[in-house]
Parts: C-alpha cells; sequence; structure tokens
C-alpha cells in the first residue's frame, strides 16, 4: 500500500527520496525472496532427479529379469521338442 501510495504522488520531491530509501529494500526483499524459492525449487528438483534415477534403475533391473524369462520361456519349447522327438524315437524303436 505504502508502494503505491508513493508511486500516485511520485512528484513530491519528499516521496521521491521516500521511494529511493524504500525500494532498494523492497527489491532486497524481492531478491531474497527470489533466491529462497530457487533454492527450495533445486532442492525439489534435485530430490526428483534421485528419485528418477532410483526408477531408471529398477526398470533395469525389471529389464534384465523379463529378459531373462524370456529367454528361458524361448528355450522351453526346444526341451518340450525334444523330449517330444525322443519319446517319438523310443516308440518307433519298440
Amino acid at each position: 500500500m505504502l508502494l503505491r501510495f508513493l508511486e500516485l504522488h511520485s512528484d513530491d520531491q519528499v516521496v521521491r527520496k521516500l521511494k529511493s530509501a524504500l525500494y532498494p529494500q523492497a527489491l532486497s526483499d524481492k531478491l531474497d525472496t527470489t533466491t529462497q524459492t530457487i533454492a527450495g525449487l533445486t532442492s525439489q528438483l534435485e530430490s526428483k532427479e534421485c528419485r528418477i534415477t532410483v526408477l531408471e534403475d529398477q526398470v533395469e533391473l525389471l529389464q534384465r529379469i523379463v529378459a531373462n524369462e524370456a529367454k528361458a520361456y524361448t528355450n522351453e519349447p526346444d526341451i518340450i521338442c525334444g523330449v517330444v522327438w525322443r519319446a517319438r524315437v523310443a516308440q518307433d524303436e519298440h
């Protein structure tokens, strides 16, 4: 409110002196607030980056597990076919 009053009465010499005295403090306060906001956002970003790294590691581990399971699954038909083939050979021999 005071700053708005000063803006409306900026022609007055006393008001100009008050403005010059007050604005640096107001700018300093804004700078402090902005700095604190940036620090908070940086902290949040670092926290999220850590969580993303953990999630990426978990995804990589799951991909390896799925790849191993898929490899084991694709080998199963060969084993089954081999058993069936051996059974047929054994049956033909009798």
